[in-house]
């Protein structure tokens, strides 16, 4: 009888043990889970707000628009809204009615994804930039930026690049 006894003990020991491993297995699996469920781990909510251009300039490169050379565009004053996207992870620009750029967030970078458009007038005519690559990184209420992209409105090889710093509107200090 002893040995039937303590063979039903190493039983029982051995199911707590594996009881035990599962629970461990179980949580740790969850864990992971959680840990990876953020969607690339971005925070949108310290872009978010309204922004003024403190300084900045596009500059169209080989373009023109009805044989005028299209100059450099000076962005200071401008103002843009950034709202949050489709999760904490995404956000939209806005400049205008016509420019709704969308953005992917990791960190304190904000990357947009190449082929969107953006539109704008220039010296009366309405342009189109095809966004090639575009990022935002957020400091405290200062977000630097910098963009490039093709404009198919100011000939076969019109291009546009420039960089900017934004300064978070005084109404909005308290989003960020």
């Amino acid at each position: 009888m002893s040995s039937m006894s303590t063979s039903k003990s190493r039983s029982k020991s051995m199911s707590m043990m594996s009881s035990r491993l599962n629970r461990i297995a179980l949580v740790a699996g969850l864990l992971l889970l959680g840990c990876g469920s953020s969607g690339g781990g971005g925070n949108a909510a310290p872009f978010v707000g309204m922004w003024t251009y403190g300084n900045g300039t596009l500059t169209p490169m080989s373009c023109s628009i009805l044989g005028m050379t299209i100059p450099a565009q000076d962005l200071t004053g401008n103002t843009v809204t950034i709202s949050m996207g489709a999760d904490s992870s995404h956000l939209q620009f806005s400049a205008g009615t016509a420019c709704t750029i969308n953005f992917s967030v990791s960190g304190m970078v904000a990357t947009a994804a190449s082929g969107q458009p953006c539109t704008f007038t220039v010296q009366g005519v309405a342009a189109q930039i095809n966004v090639t690559s575009w990022t935002m990184t957020i400091t405290g209420d200062t977000i630097s930026t910098s963009f490039s992209g093709s404009a198919p409105i100011g000939g076969a090889s019109c291009t546009a690049s420039g960089s900017g710093t934004l300064q978070r509107n005084a109404s909005d200090a308290s989003a960020g």
